[in-house]
């Protein structure tokens, strides 16, 4: 047993029985047109419950209708899980049919919505390594299972990770620190161009990703949440996987991507505190989540008026750009709406299940993703180049111009498929070749193998910075290592993210200036530890605390 916030729980992880989960992923899935909504109504805690009003969030013995004291009539949902309700519970009436919508060769997405502190973050990720692990793990966990118990298939799985911070996008399993921009295409559909996409071949690699991202994820304190997310973090799986065709016997491909949402907390400045720049952060969040109540509203007004035309603003903002084609494209998508069960956060918990009850009306119009033929994207490719040609040609010719060659290229990047810029253009077509190698035989095989050994070389490569400590060594073949600081952080997901290489001894902690690393907060002294090597290797390096 470990203690997590005010509760004490098993450290061994339940996941389910997941053989009976995998079989159920692999039942052929009946298609539904409306966006799914779920409503989770989290425990009260000890502060809420010192506050007057007690609980008036109450969930129905049906599960799937929700009453709040003092208003007339409820909120009814597809499912509504009360505050006893647990972690595998809402993993098994939610997150089984997204791996199945994936398994089958559909996009599937899920996207968390409520007040900061309303249980978001715990229901998508939970903590790990305790039975209170949440969606995301449980998803990957699942998915690999049910392509364990698949082996006439073939699968060949990535990962990938990024935040939307004060309306800009940031892979979070990359350094370069460069913005990101959502685009879209008949062939990729909505994606982020350049986003980093790592190989994973189990479970565990799913977790070492979330890890690494989590580690460069944007957070703050604020007076509802010490650990509150200040962005919006996406997590993506991609899936390809080859198949034969059950009525016609045919090889066939999919091509499809899980996209997991757990969106920052609406929030009100005046309650929360925020100031400076969490007041700014706090804006933005506002911003963006205001955009997309606008863009559910047009939606739901554009599918109940079908006759007339109706502008839904997805541009706004980058957030509801990413979430086009959870909302209004080729997708099946859940919507998760957390809130408060006490009266002193009843304005925001009305607000949360109204937005809920909106999203019901919604329609998505979700496809089977099959991949093109190696003809077709023989001729895609070939179709591209020309208009990579055309692009570089008007370039050259006017490079300074914005007259009528600028013109040119870009009514040739606008070309149905093509992406609106050269370097576009020139990104997409690196896909198609890459997409043509894998439909090759073996090319699942080789480009699994292969990204196994980025990894590996990426791993020796950190180490040699300085952020791996000794593992590096067996991996990369006698590249130096270092002694390591560990971070700790009150929250266990941002606990041992943050690795500093003692390289150069002595090293010197503390609050003053001048120290090799620099903390602030009560106790700190200006000198407060010092690393020092009195001994020559193997003896480690020994640390002699100020005070």
């Amino acid at each position: 047993k470990t203690m997590v916030g005010e509760i004490e729980v098993d450290e061994n992880t339940n996941w389910g029985d997941q053989d009976q989960l995998a079989e159920l992923v692999q039942v052929p899935l009946e298609m539904s047109a409306n966006i799914r909504v779920v409503v989770r109504v989290r425990p009260p805690n000890q502060r809420e419950l010192a506050l007057p009003g007690g609980v008036v969030v109450q969930v129905g013995e049906d599960e799937k209708t929700v009453t709040v004291a003092g208003r007339p009539g409820n909120f009814s949902y597809d499912i509504a899980f009360p505050t006893e309700a647990g972690q595998l519970e809402a993993f098994e009436k939610i997150g089984v049919e997204i791996v199945q919508t994936a398994y089958h060769g559909y996009n599937a997405s899920l996207f968390a919505y409520g007040q900061t502190s309303s249980g978001k973050s715990f229901t998508m990720m939970g903590v790990r390594g305790t039975e209170l692990v949440g969606l995301i793990p449980r998803i990957g966990h699942l998915l690999f299972h049910a392509i364990k118990l698949s082996p006439k298939n073939d699968f060949f799985v990535q990962g990938s990770y990024l935040e939307i911070y004060n309306e800009k996008l940031r892979d979070l399993m990359s350094d370069q620190g460069k913005d990101l921009k959502v685009r879209e295409n008949a062939e990729l559909g909505v994606h982020v161009a350049g986003l980093t996409k790592t190989t994973m071949r189990t479970a565990d690699e799913v977790e070492k990703i979330i890890d690494e991202g989590t580690g460069n994820r944007t957070v703050a304190a604020t007076k509802y949440n010490s650990e509150s997310s200040r962005s919006h973090a996406v997590f993506e799986i991609h899936i390809q996987q080859k198949y034969k065709d059950e009525v016609t016997g045919e090889d066939m491909q999919s091509k499809t991507k899980i996209a997991l949402i757990d969106l920052a907390g609406s929030e009100r400045s005046d309650k929360l505190g925020s100031v400076g720049t969490a007041l700014k952060e706090g804006n933005n969040i506002n911003k963006s989540l205001t955009v997309l109540g606008r863009v559910i509203k047009k939606l739901v007004e554009k599918q109940a008026h079908a006759d007339r035309p109706v502008v839904v603003p997805y541009r706004e903002s980058n957030l509801t750009a990413y979430l086009r084609e959870s909302l209004g494209g080729n997708s099946r998508t859940t919507v998760l709406a957390a809130c408060s069960p006490v009266r002193s956060n009843i304005e925001e918990s009305l607000s949360t299940l109204r937005y809920a009850s909106e999203c019901k009306a919604i329609k998505t119009k979700a496809k089977k993703n099959n991949v093109l033929s190696p003809e077709a994207v023989a001729q895609e490719l070939e179709r591209l180049q020309k208009i990579r040609e055309m692009l570089t040609s008007s370039m050259a010719k006017s490079p300074t111009s914005s007259g009528s060659s600028s013109k040119q290229a870009e009514a040739a990047a606008a070309d149905p498929g093509a992406q609106g810029t050269l370097d576009d253009v020139i990104a997409h077509l690196n896909d198609l070749l890459e997409e043509k190698r894998l439909l090759e035989e073996g090319g699942f095989a080789s480009h699994i193998e292969a990204g196994a050994e980025k990894r590996r070389t990426t791993f020796a490569a950190a180490n040699h910075r300085g952020g791996l400590g000794g593992e590096g060594a067996a991996l990369g073949g006698g590249l130096p290592t270092y002694p390591l600081l560990s971070v700790l952080n009150k929250d266990e997901m941002l606990s041992n993210q943050v690795l500093i290489p003692l390289r150069d001894l002595p090293f010197t902690v503390g609050s003053f200036k001048g120290v090799s690393f620099r903390l602030t907060g009560i106790g700190v002294l200006p000198e407060h530890c010092v690393f020092e090597e009195r001994f020559k290797n193997p003896a480690p390096a020994t640390a002699n605390a100020a005070g």
